[in-house]
């Protein structure tokens, strides 16, 4: 507990000093650090097929983007309010998951669902002393579309890393992730 707290504290003050640019820029220098390291590992990282990577570099691509959508929420919420909002990724993950890799969803699963998009909804509303209760409309969207978006590229990654090796998909994501 005292670390997540540690981390929220962290990420609203890093947020306030450093600038929206030179975060991204920290991102991109990770991402490098990851797709070197797999190459490393793994050195068969071109034996894929050219489809391969190419989705897998779009997976990279969606990585960036949940980021992006991540961080904007960020200038509308602080960390505390907006983090909670990842919870939805499972709940976008069983519906994707449901519809392109034809899982079956446990009715433990989809009353769990619910029960985080209740939490989801009660969070979207803010109400100050002596004004009306307001709907934090752009922070909604953009951590929706962060989570659906890293629902969506980890069911790609998933479909993908199945077929060729872990570390050679875990390269292509990163590449797309430097490109974006």
């Amino acid at each position: 507990m005292l670390f997540a707290a540690t981390i929220l504290i962290f990420a609203k003050n890093f947020l306030a000093v450093v600038g929206f640019d030179l975060k991204l820029a920290g991102f991109r220098y990770q991402c490098f650090y990851f797709s070197f390291s797999s190459f490393l590992i793994n050195k068969n990282v071109f034996s894929l097929s050219l489809s391969s990577a190419l989705w897998l570099v779009t997976v990279g691509i969606l990585s960036f983007l949940a980021i992006f959508f991540y961080f904007k929420a960020l200038t509308y919420a602080d960390a505390s309010t907006a983090i909670p909002f990842f919870q939805l990724i499972p709940v976008f993950g069983f519906g994707l998951g449901f519809i392109f890799l034809r899982e079956t969803i446990p009715w433990q699963s989809i009353i769990a669902g619910l029960v985080i998009i209740i939490g989801v909804l009660i969070l979207s509303f803010e109400k100050k002393s002596g004004q009306p209760i307001i709907f934090k409309r752009q922070m909604v969207w953009l951590m929706a579309g962060s989570s659906f978006t890293y629902a969506l590229y980890e069911i790609i990654f998933k479909i993908i890393a199945i077929q060729e090796t872990f570390w050679a998909s875990l390269f292509w994501q990163n590449v797309g992730l430097l490109l974006a």
